[in-house]
């Protein structure tokens, strides 16, 4: 259904696999959009802002990574903040915007609001309504046991995404990440293009899987 969306987005000259390696690399998706004239940036400025949703062991490793790097190498300005518990915000906003470096400005670190997710090129979904317990995998599929609750969550900040305007790349990193970006496409049809949306979830296999082949001595991990 997809597919021409698809050739299009490959055609234009940007590198999926790049974007893969979020954030292990040091840069951030967002600067490889606008080095790439992706087709989300067309006719729009790039403003260097973008949003995390859910501060919990996924997103605030992933803002960790983001924060530490200078401005100007991962073309990022500003980093907007998202959860339930105002407490953790707090907590995030005042311990990252107290890195300093004496050769580089780091991102801003924001809490964000409602109307501040149409200021963002990009908006990096890791919430969830809860993780399974350890050992619940070996009685059903932990990824899919979450999609039914997490997709009334990505509803939820999709609709508050596109009512403040954003037009960005919308990244899934929750679980199941191939379904939730299938429900997102197939819900925002006709408000958010499906090349906006991007699942990260082979990213995440891949530095699991290179991690792993290490531990094992294994050389060629292919």
């Amino acid at each position: 259904k997809y597919r021409g969306q698809l050739e299009q987005l490959l055609t234009s000259g940007y590198d999926p696999f790049a974007m893969l390696q979020w954030p292990r690399r040091g840069r951030s998706i967002a600067a490889d959009i606008v080095k790439t004239d992706h087709p989300v940036q067309k006719g729009k400025g790039f403003s260097g802002n973008i949003a995390v949703l859910g501060m919990g062991n996924v997103g605030g490793t992933a803002v960790q990574a983001l924060a530490l790097n200078g401005r100007q190498d991962a073309g990022i300005n500003c980093i907007y903040i998202y959860d339930r518990n105002p407490q953790l915000l707090k907590r995030w906003e005042m311990e990252l915007n107290q890195v300093a470096s004496l050769d580089s400005d780091h991102p801003r670190i924001r809490i964000g609001t409602d109307g501040d997710l149409g200021r963002c090129d990009l908006i990096a979904f890791c919430l969830t309504a809860g993780v399974p317990d350890l050992g619940s995998e070996k009685k059903k599929d932990v990824r899919l046991s979450q999609f039914y609750d997490n997709t009334r969550i990505l509803k939820n900040w999709l609709d508050r995404a596109i009512a403040a305007g954003f037009s960005g790349l919308f990244a899934v990193i929750s679980d199941p990440v191939d379904h939730l970006t299938r429900y997102g496409i197939e819900y925002a049809q006709g408000k958010l293009p499906a090349e906006n949306f991007v699942g990260l979830g082979l990213g995440v296999m891949y530095a699991r899987s290179r991690y792993l082949s290490g531990s094992r001595s294994v050389d060629n991990l292919w």
